[in-house]
């Protein structure tokens, strides 16, 4: 039964501490710099503001009034432009920690209590959180150190494996493919077109503009992955996609260039989905379904995408879903650039080049999804989809 009692009771020295230790409060609680008290029946915590959260409290309040004019009333939300997400929050807080160097553990014991102890809050935070908190750091490390005697491997170890191998090759094939398209550009369009004026008359033309925003599309995925953007990555990797059919059809079909890209007709009109039904490679059909469609609800407002807009994830449970998608997108790269070093024109040792650094990007990448798909559900076929397609023999030999 409720009190009716409004006003504020203390915490009796012998009672049972409110933070649930089983000691009592004289003995936990009480020794530190916040004050637990009763109100109406409830149990509230008092803690001392500290300086830096006043004067925050302060920017907040002058912010509201320089937006919307008007002082702060008692009804609105000191934090007003913060929603209650724990996934924004988390994410946002983990970057800024793991960009201040914190120890992946204390990191990790962070996403499980929420909390930050340091040596100048460690006294505002009862005993039996500090003590869960440590449990979690121990859990971290005993759980993530290496043993060669064992084949087990829990989902820390594969998490943290797994983001680090997909970041390293993402950054090594990204930088390789962008060194290698402006390579092309250099070879084959430096000395014959005006960048400002640039005028599509052959198949070279046409890799060069496909080329150059391929890197453009690259460029864009890296600075969406360091802020994780998982949807943004993968409707950027779109594009990258249809640059990538265009390539094939060029490669594949004598006519397409004068039918499909100089004509500008309405007749002369083509979809993705037909690209990639005319393609000679058989991925391509699955991977318009399985990837293109896919993204392009992250294009398009769609209903159906909500979901996965306002969804929550463990950074240390599952892989960093942006990752993946950046790995989808510089897959794209690398399959645009290997139709683009194969186009009628291309020069033989530019070719050569390509061919080496390709086959060994593709090997990299394989064992990404292959890693992927180690804790990935039935339904994400897409990433066997892409081992079979960079498997498949592409250079012609």
């Amino acid at each position: 039964m409720i009190s009716s009692d409004n006003t504020s009771q203390v915490i009796k020295d012998k009672e049972h501490c409110p933070c649930d230790s089983g000691r009592q409060y004289r003995h936990c609680c009480k020794k530190k710099r916040f004050r637990w008290y009763k109100k109406s029946g409830a149990i509230y915590k008092s803690i001392p503001l500290q300086s830096e959260v006043s004067v925050e409290l302060k920017k907040q309040r002058a912010l509201f009034k320089e937006i919307y004019g008007r002082e702060m009333g008692k009804h609105d939300f000191v934090f007003f432009s913060i929603y209650n997400n724990k996934c924004n929050f988390d994410k946002f807080t983990v970057r800024l920690l793991q960009k201040a160097n914190v120890p992946e553990e204390y990191i990790y014991a962070y996403t499980q209590t929420g909390l930050i102890p340091t040596e100048l809050n460690a006294d505002l935070i009862p005993d039996i959180e500090l003590e869960e908190f440590t449990s979690y750091v121990q859990e971290y490390r005993e759980h993530t150190q290496h043993n060669p005697n064992s084949n087990k491997v829990n989902i820390l170890m594969y998490v943290k494996f797994s983001n680090q191998f997909l970041n390293e090759t993402f950054d090594k094939i990204s930088d390789y493919s962008i060194h290698s398209y402006n390579y092309f550009i250099k070879t084959h369009l430096e000395e014959r077109q005006d960048f400002f004026n640039y005028n599509v008359q052959s198949h070279l033309d046409f890799g060069g503009l496909c080329a150059i925003k391929t890197l453009k599309n690259l460029e864009s995925i890296e600075q969406l992955k360091e802020c994780e953007l998982e949807e943004n990555i993968l409707a950027t990797s779109r594009f990258v996609f249809e640059s990538y059919l265009y390539m094939i059809m060029l490669n594949q079909d004598k006519s397409f260039f004068q039918k499909y890209i100089i004509n500008d007709s309405k007749s002369s009109k083509i979809t993705i989905k037909s690209l990639s039904e005319r393609s000679k490679f058989d991925q391509d059909k699955k991977l318009y379904e399985l990837f293109f469609k896919a993204s392009s609800k992250y294009v398009h407002v769609d209903v159906l995408t909500a979901q996965s807009y306002f969804r929550v994830s463990n950074p240390f449970e599952e892989v960093d879903r942006s990752l993946i998608a950046s790995i989808i997108g510089v897959t794209f790269s690398i399959l645009t650039l290997e139709q683009i070093s194969l186009l009628e024109g291309s020069d033989s040792q530019f070719k050569e080049d390509i061919r080496y650094m390709i086959q060994n990007a593709k090997q990299d990448l394989i064992k990404c999804f292959e890693i992927i798909k180690c804790n990935a559900s039935p339904q994400d076929e897409i990433y066997s989809t892409m081992i079979l397609r960079l498997r498949e023999n592409t250079m012609n030999e």
